[in-house]
């Protein structure tokens, strides 16, 4: 079956009446597999003749031809291409041409059946060209074919190699940019090749060292032309990624690289910034001040340096200065504490000796200590303040005022820097408020690579958690939901390194995320309340209010939730213990009243509590004695919510309410698995026994005790599929194995009834659609449960087949023929009879299954449709296989949500579109995952979503957020959608298996959905989600 991509629809009618069983669309429909690489055929290429000619448009054809698909020729065939160019490349004139064939030597140069030194001799012969585009073309190829093939020493590619050195060295005075960008790449990948014939010089030829050949590159890290110099600094971090060492001296360059008026220049010098922090990180230098002797670290000067960068004009450079800031995890503290801060902090400043300012002091000290110094200041005070006044007088009277100035005050703007200032700041402009700049940039690619460099230097230095948590829940209300989401997810990382403490303000702020229309920004929220500490029991309880709040908003979080206080509760025991009353509704003048366990509030509140005596087990004497018996209940149902009481009560010797440590229930006194496991293991222990019985009775023709049975073990099953244990899914795979049995009991029961004929289409279309749920909607089935679900569907065509009889003769040119439907019956034996190996006990009776039919089909007497009639009456169900290790595909769909209260407005005018989220467990075929709507004429809409569309959260396991448009033009009127997740497969019999499931009417939560289309549809689906109601409202 195949199926585009894209986001495609089909339309279905569940009330048609097209049946077809002609044999084409009867046979099991073959997947169409396209395969990823083609090879193909030298005389497939139409243009190649074209290489000689002598139109110039022509051999461009060919050329174009030759570069997209000599990958998918034959060995055979692009050798002869290769040689064909290489004699066409001395006589060919015309320059792109020489450039087109150039890029196919590049493409082949990787493939290892060539051979790269000769390949290497004839592209350093053809750089004697005039053609500086075919030059830079050829210094390309060959600086790819030293990167990605080894060259096999010998004096012939030593020669070629000084040729080639010789002329990279002389083509580095060119004029033209190009050339000497190309010429410094190809110089940056010689070292390595010089270094393999090191030992074996000879005298005569000049081979550079590594550091010779980083002084040559670093004089064009300033060249005029940034083109140039980017290639530079390219070729210096080439060079220290195939383990040379950088030269320390390269960091002056790589640091005025980064103050380039070009950006990828500043891009290129942040990569070789890091680079030679890497190397020399304790490597001393002396501050820029001439000055001040101190000296600080290269590792601490660079990442003051980057920081800088925060504030570029680029916002390409921005972002990558925030990325890089991630990788310096060796910076002092108090620098990387300086980033969170706008101003210069006291100990990052240092007195500048000798200065204008210093010199004054000594002067005024000197004066002051001179003898008549204090009687001459006196009457220099008395003077300036007389002629203070005389003008202020004279501006009075032009009526102006004017307060006190200061001598030779001199106004400065904030930003301007006071020369004469006596303090020099280690890190004048780089360093301070970096991260605070960051997260404040308008554009989000900054503030996301900000947070994640908050997130990561976090974890190496816990004196920054405090200042990053102040800056990271302000992120939380940012205006972009992935912003939100990565800081919440970030400072939940934060937290698994060291708890974070939440004062009244930031925890009203991480409250506000619990509304996030988002589920994974809330489920983040709640993740990160695990890792929190609140300052007081009032902030405890706003905590507790805002989850019950976000419950009733968004009731799919409730797992979430109860999951986050659990660990809530683990590290605030000392405010629950004084909260146990308020929780419980707890009064000492009155008998503790038994709530019920159904209450998800008490729930919450009951996990919160048993959590927080696994810390503080005095809480568990304050508790009712009821409540032991409800931690029982929990402990299975949400096994890892709630911790091991009976460990807690031993480990710290005090006694549960009640009798004491005996009133623990017997399930609470087992190891934390078997308390797990032992209702469970009860329960499917009854169960099994239930289903031997079961075929006991059949055997019997003891159907009523029969039914009675299969209704106790169907309830046992339902039971343990509430538990959310690791028998859910295979009690859930039992429950339809039930139900397909409950149908043959009846069946057999009913066969005689006059209500047979009127029931046998239902019951064929239910049976077919339980047994296609139980192959198709599971993971990890065994064989025998694979072969039980096919047996049934057997039963389930001779059912269809005497109820069709039944109703009365058919026409004969009706599709509907007793030789068409025996003809279709025995194309289902075939299929199915593969499945089953000679060995096993049921094969004999499939093949004498498919024996009787063809009797009947040549020969329809009543002895061989008796013949037949009796697989019915003798029909008993193969046994199931049940393993743990089955997995149930389902989904659940998050958004929208029920909206009975709110109808979505519509004008039939323009289509309706909803976007749907969902989430898929054990899916290992995104591509039959679908989209169904049924509209209230009960109409199908199927919707394939893309693959993009799907996000993979765990193994086997998705996220879909798609959106599906609908045309509601004919509706004049309010009504209901009905949106769920469907998987498609390919059915035994695609037409008539289609025919026969739109019949049923079994209840929607299991039913199959028809597919009912004409004959060239050969899938049908399976529904694996609940069914939502999306209420519509026509706009007036």
């Amino acid at each position: 079956m195949k199926r585009s991509l894209d986001l495609t629809k089909s339309r279905t009618n569940n009330n048609g009446d097209t049946f077809s069983l002609s044999l084409e669309n009867t046979l099991v429909a073959s997947k169409d597999r396209q395969c990823l690489v083609t090879i193909r055929s030298l005389f497939q290429l139409t243009h190649f003749a074209y290489l000689d000619s002598p139109q110039v448009l022509e051999r461009n054809q060919c050329l174009l031809e030759l570069t997209k698909n000599i990958l998918q020729l034959t060995v055979q065939d692009q050798s002869h291409v290769v040689e064909r160019l290489l004699d066409r490349f001395d006589i060919e004139e015309h320059k792109g041409l020489k450039v087109m064939m150039i890029l196919v030597f590049q493409k082949i140069s990787a493939l290892p059946h060539f051979n790269p030194v000769l390949l290497l001799g004839k592209l350093v012969s053809f750089l004697s060209s005039k053609s500086t585009k075919v030059r830079c073309q050829l210094y390309k190829a060959i600086t790819n074919l030293l990167k990605t093939r080894q060259v096999i020493l010998n004096p012939t590619t030593e020669t070629q190699l000084q040729r080639l050195f010789d002329r990279v060295l002389e083509e580095l005075s060119e004029s033209h940019h190009r050339i000497r960008s190309e010429c410094v790449s190809l110089l940056s990948v010689l070292p390595k090749v010089f270094a393999n014939y090191n030992g074996a010089r000879n005298g005569s030829n000049k081979i550079m060292s590594e550091m010779e050949v980083q002084s040559v590159i670093s004089k064009y890290v300033l060249d005029a032309d940034p083109r140039v110099r980017r290639s530079s600094l390219n070729a210096l971090v080439e060079i220290h990624l195939c383990g040379y060492p950088l030269d320390q001296p390269l960091y002056y360059l790589a640091v005025q690289s980064l103050s380039d008026d070009f950006e990828e220049v500043r891009l290129r010098g942040l990569d070789l910034v890091w680079s030679l922090c890497s190397l020399y990180p304790d490597y001393t230098m002396p501050l820029a001040n001439e000055n001040l002797r101190k000296k600080v670290r290269l590792i601490d000067d660079a990442f003051s340096r980057v920081c800088d960068l925060v504030n570029d004009v680029s916002v390409v450079v921005r972002t990558k200065a925030c990325v890089m800031l991630a990788s310096y995890h060796d910076v002092e503290p108090n620098i990387l504490a300086q980033t969170f801060s706008k101003q210069i902090m006291s100990r990052l400043k240092h007195k500048v000796p000798g200065n204008q300012t210093e010199q004054h002091e000594q002067s005024r000290h000197y004066k002051q200590n001179k003898p008549g110094y204090q009687k001459e200041r006196n009457k220099g005070r008395m003077k300036n303040e007389q002629n203070q006044q005389e003008n202020q007088s004279k501006w009075n009277s032009m009526g102006k005022v004017s307060g006190p100035k200061k001598p030779n005050s001199k106004i400065r703007a904030s930003g301007d820097i006071n020369v004469n200032d006596d303090e020099f700041r280690v890190l004048d402009s780089g360093a301070c408020g970096a991260f605070i700049h960051g997260l404040e940039d308008e554009y989000q690619e900054v503030r996301s690579a900000a947070i994640d460099s908050i997130c990561e230097l976090c974890m190496y230095h816990e004196s920054l958690i405090k200042q990053a948590v102040i800056c990271l829940v302000d992120m939380f209300n940012d205006e972009i939901d992935k912003i939100r989401i990565n800081a919440i997810q970030s400072l939940r990382k934060i937290g698994s390194k060291a708890t974070l403490n939440f004062n009244s303000e930031e925890l009203e702020v991480t409250l506000g995320a619990f509304e996030d229309s988002d589920k994974m920004a809330r489920e983040a929220a709640h993740d990160l309340m695990k890792v929190a500490r609140l300052y007081s029991a009032e902030d405890l309880e706003k905590l507790l209010f805002a989850l019950m709040a976000n419950v009733k908003r968004y009731p799919e979080d409730k797992l979430s939730i109860l999951r986050c206080l659990c660990e809530v509760g683990k590290k605030h025991d000392d405010y629950i213990e004084s909260l146990v009353p308020s929780l419980l509704h707890l009064d000492k003048r009155y008998i503790a009243r038994e709530q019920p366990v159904s209450d998800y509030n008490y729930t919450a509140n009951a996990i919160l509590i048993i959590n927080a005596c696994a810390t503080n087990p005095n809480i568990l004497s304050m508790l009712p004695p009821h409540m032991m018996s409800h931690f029982s209940y929990y402990k299975r149902k949400y096994a890892d919510c709630v911790p091991d009481l009976h460990e807690i009560i031993k480990n710290n010797m005090v006694s549960a309410p009640g009798d004491g440590v005996n009133y623990v229930p017997s399930q609470l006194t087992l190891s934390v698995t078997e308390s797990m496991m032992v209702d469970v293991e009860d329960y499917i222990s009854i169960t099994m026994t239930m289903i031997t019985t079961l075929h006991d009775q059949v055997k019997r023709l003891d159907f009523d005790a029969a039914l009675t049975t299969l209704v106790a073990a169907h309830r046992s099953l339902e039971y343990i599929a509430t538990l959310n244990s690791i028998h859910s899914e295979t009690s859930y795979l039992a429950i339809l194995y039930l139900r397909c049995y409950k149908i043959v009991i009846q069946a057999r029961k009913n066969q005689t009834s006059s209500l047979y004929a009127i029931t046998a289409q239902k019951t064929a279309a239910s049976l077919f659609q339980y047994s296609y749920q139980m192959q198709y909607s599971f993971l990890g089935l065994p064989t025998e449960t694979l072969q039980a679900a096919m047996y049934f569907r057997l039963l389930g065509n001779m059912i269809w087949l005497f109820g069709i009889m039944k109703q009365g003769p058919t026409s004969t040119t009706s599709p509907i023929t007793i030789q068409n439907m025996l003809h279709a019956f025995i194309c289902r034996v075939d299929v199915i009879q593969k499945n089953f190996s000679p060995e096993f006990p049921y094969y004999t009776a499939i093949v004498d299954l498919r024996s009787n039919l063809n009797k009947a089909l040549h020969h329809p007497t009543t002895v061989n449709m008796a013949s037949l009639h009796a697989f019915i009456t003798n029909f008993l169900p193969l046994d199931i296989g049940f393993t743990k290790a089955v997995k149930r595909t389902w989904s659940v769909i998050i958004s929208p949500t029920p909206n009975l209260d709110k109808p979505i407005k519509f004008d039939s005018i323009f289509p309706v579109e909803f976007k749907i989220e969902a989430t898929l467990s054990h899916v290992l075929d995104i591509s039959q995952i679908g989209i169904e709507v049924i509209l209230p004429d009960q109409t199908s809409l199927f919707f394939w979503p893309s693959s993009s569309q799907f996000i993979p959260t765990f193994s086997d396991c998705h996220k879909l957020i798609t959106s599906v448009s609908l045309n509601l033009s004919t509706w004049k009127e309010t009504d209901t959608l009905t949106c769920r997740i469907v998987r498609s497969f390919e059915p035994d019999l695609a037409g008539l298996d289609n025919y026969i499931t739109k019949f049923s009417d079994s209840p929607p939560k299991s039913a199959m959905q028809s597919t009912t289309v004409p004959a060239v549809q050969n899938f049908s689906t399976i529904v694996i989600s609940e069914h939502l109601v999306i209420h519509l409202s026509l706009m007036s």
